[in-house]
């Protein structure tokens, strides 16, 4: 007698269009973040990208269009002496329809861009200043030019770098210069010696290099130089 055969049960095979959690998670873009990636439906949260959108549009138009009722509530900050608020730009500033966001970059790019050349400007106008004074000081622009580059030389000769910079960058350091070198400082290097005071010439080179000297040009720090100078080489 023939059993009948009962069915047997089909092997458990995985459905081919059935996808895991696990790979609906791992299908995300690189480029949708993890708040707006639906990981069981494998797809973008739409709700949450519109509002979070919604939510930066609001925001960027708060602090990019709103203006002060008045020039005067425009809360600008200048961390600059030389920069301060003006009522008169701000005013212009409100009528055109800035708002606080952008008067202040107004501010911010003054700082950067036209301070620095207004201080360029300044100093190129003293050195101009300080070169006419030295001109006619010495009797004429060609008479300067001779004499400036024998002070030049002995300064760069005799001085320390830092004394030659800062006494040729003012009118004053200049004709101590050139009262220096008439007078033999500190180029009287002929032969050492010892001053009666104790010091010596190295001493007094020494002393030379002391700020007091080349930079403050403290009267009596500079007359004790010099008649150290003349105790060592009198005549």
């Amino acid at each position: 007698m023939d059993t009948e055969q009962l069915p047997q049960s089909a092997p458990n095979t995985p459905d081919p269009g059935a996808t895991s959690l696990e790979e609906k998670q791992n299908a995300r873009p690189d480029h949708v973040p993890n708040k707006f990636w639906d990981g069981q439906l494998g797809t973008v949260r739409t709700e949450a990208l519109l509002k979070s959108y919604s939510e930066l549009e609001s925001r960027m138009s708060e602090t990019t269009t709103e203006i002060p009722d008045s020039p005067d509530q425009y809360n600008v900050i200048t961390d600059h002496p030389a920069l301060v608020a003006d009522s008169d730009i701000n005013s212009r500033l409100h009528a055109a329809g800035f708002s606080q966001a952008q008067a202040q970059l107004v501010y911010d790019l003054a700082k950067e861009k036209l301070l620095p050349m207004m201080d360029a400007v300044s100093g190129n106008l003293e050195k101009n200043a300080e070169a006419t004074k030295l001109e006619n000081h010495f009797g004429g622009q060609e008479k300067w030019q001779i004499m400036s580059r024998e002070i030049g030389n002995w300064g760069q000769k005799n001085l320390p770098p830092e004394a030659f910079t800062a006494l040729s960058s003012s009118f004053g350091g200049v004709i101590a210069m050139q009262q220096m070198m008439s007078s033999g400082e500190p180029a009287i290097l002929a032969n050492q010696g010892q001053a009666t005071s104790g010091m010596s010439e190295t001493d007094l080179k020494r002393m030379m290099h002391d700020p007091r000297y080349w930079r403050d040009q403290d009267p009596a720090f500079i007359d004790q130089v010099r008649q150290g100078f003349k105790t060592l080489y009198p005549g």
